[in-house]
């Protein structure tokens, strides 16, 4: 079986409750994906259904306690990745506090249109804490 793309739902978690979303009630249920599930569903669709292209929903993926466990196996197994957000404050967990990552570094972050707007995407950035350090020699910043 050949399945190019995958989306996996990873948390029924959000920040927000939007009347258009329609994950809708299941969002008060909070449930998130069992980790060793999560990576699972990463070895079994890179392996059994040659999947490369890996989307994390949710309600909001980044509130799920294992998002950059499951950004960095992904990865590492090669994937390419994609996290759709509402671009809230969560979403800065993905990020380094120092500066907001070009997109070639950090995997595509997709506005989920659940109530994300770009003012507020934008205020989730400036509003984040600042750093009390350099950064690194050259100028370049580390993967995730």
């Amino acid at each position: 079986m050949h399945v190019p793309t995958a989306d996996i739902y990873v948390t029924f978690r959000c920040n927000m409750r939007c009347r258009h979303c329609f994950v809708g009630p299941a969002l008060d249920r909070g449930t998130d994906l069992p980790r060793d599930a999560l990576i699972g569903f990463l070895r079994t669709a890179w392996s059994d259904w040659s999947t490369r292209e890996i989307s994390f929903l949710g309600g909001e993926p980044t509130l799920h306690p294992d998002i950059d466990l499951a950004v960095r196996a992904g990865r590492e197994i090669g994937f390419r990745i994609r996290v759709v957000s509402n671009g809230g404050p969560a979403l800065l967990r993905m990020m380094p506090l120092r500066i907001v990552r070009p997109a070639s570094a950090l995997p595509p972050a997709h506005p989920s249109g659940d109530g994300g707007t770009p003012r507020r995407v934008l205020r989730s950035i400036l509003d984040r804490p600042r750093p009390t350090h350099a950064p690194p020699a050259g100028g370049q910043q580390p993967q995730v």
